[in-house]
């Protein structure tokens, strides 16, 4: 048996090319098995307009016009959740209606450590995996989930990492739902936005998608199977919305108790306004003076002291003794650093 390596839509082409390049590899290798595909994304890293499957970066300003052609998306993407779960949601398209097709392996499960790549948002870290390396569960778990379990039945509203939107008022934003439900309906405050069929070769999401406008502010969304014995599964997420912020200026630091005794020191890039913007992505390097010590080098986005930030926001844990006292700076290569006292909890 054979397997090619295809990278449809990361290291080379673009994810529509998929379908075609199995043809191809079918008719020089008649024992055919793909072992190998999918895409990096940094946990929490989101966008409303991903990559497209004809490689094509949509301006993601207010007249969300296209953009240029991406050549490498390893290379030149943005690592969000948001394209890697377009990229993994059309392979298992292909792969559920090509009858001939024995099968697919995607790379990795988990997110996992490599000499290579420092460069990487977490460096040294590969981050292909549907969990990142602590189990933390990406999107794109949620898609090979929607295919591929009949039992229990369930909703996933996207995404539990992506609470925070921004974009022009009155413009209708895309909501997707998740799941192995035949049909789902979809409420936003309150009001009912339809109900949609689960089909398997409507992507994405196999149709469970809904143009909503967002009010100014927090908006309540619930998602509930609509059909046969499927309608106890139900799922909600808030999400605040709000125009776009402007240029990053500063970074504002907050600190929260973890429920494993330890701190989380949190940094959220803001504008002059104090608004998040949600488009920063470029490294956040924490440091510690005092007592305790940062939790790092386990390759994970709260455990690293070196991050980039995932829109906006990059976070550390500290462990630190009831009562002891430490400071924690947070910087950028362009913003300069904050520091936050800390005192460890009793």
């Amino acid at each position: 048996m054979y397997s090619p390596s295809i990278w449809a839509g990361w290291y080379r082409g673009v994810y529509r090319d998929y379908e075609q390049a199995l043809v191809d590899a079918r008719a020089k290798f008649p024992r055919l098995f793909h072992a190998e595909y999918g895409a990096d994304a940094h946990l929490g890293r989101h966008t409303e307009t991903p990559i497209t499957g004809a490689g094509i970066q949509i301006d993601s300003g207010v007249a969300e016009s296209v953009g240029q052609v991406v050549r490498n998306i390893a290379r030149e993407g943005d690592w969000s959740e948001s394209y890697q779960t377009d990229l993994l949601d059309w392979h298992l398209m292909v792969s559920e209606r090509l009858p001939w097709f024995v099968g697919s392996a995607q790379w990795p499960f988990r997110d996992f450590a490599t000499p290579l790549r420092p460069d990487n948002p977490i460096p040294y870290v590969n981050q292909k995996g549907l969990v990142d390396r602590a189990g933390v569960r990406k999107d794109a778990y949620w898609v090979y989930r929607s295919y591929w379990t009949t039992s229990p039945e369930f909703v996933y509203l996207l995404s539990r990492t992506w609470t925070e939107r921004a974009g022009p008022a009155g413009r209708p934003r895309t909501v997707r739902v998740y799941s192995n439900c035949a049909s789902v309906e979809l409420f936003a405050n309150g009001a009912s936005q339809g109900v949609r069929q689960r089909v398997r070769d409507d992507f994405p999401s196999q149709g469970l998608c809904w143009s909503v406008t967002f009010r100014d502010g927090a908006n309540a969304l619930l998602a509930r199977c609509t059909s046969g014995d499927d309608r106890g599964a139900t799922d909600t997420l808030t999400v605040r919305y709000g125009r776009p912020a402007g240029t990053a200026s500063r970074i504002e630091l907050a600190a929260r108790a973890l429920p494993n005794g330890n701190t989380l020191v949190e940094a959220t890039v803001v504008d002059a306004s104090g608004r998040r913007v949600l488009g920063f992505q470029e490294r956040v390097f924490f440091s510690h003076n005092g007592d305790g010590a940062l939790v790092v080098d386990h390759g994970t986005p709260t455990r690293s002291s070196v991050v980039e930030a995932a829109n906006g926001r990059a976070a550390i844990e500290l462990s630190l003794p009831a009562g002891a006292r430490a400071q924690v700076l947070a910087r950028t290569q362009d913003i300069n650093g904050q520091r936050l006292d800390v005192v460890g909890r009793r």
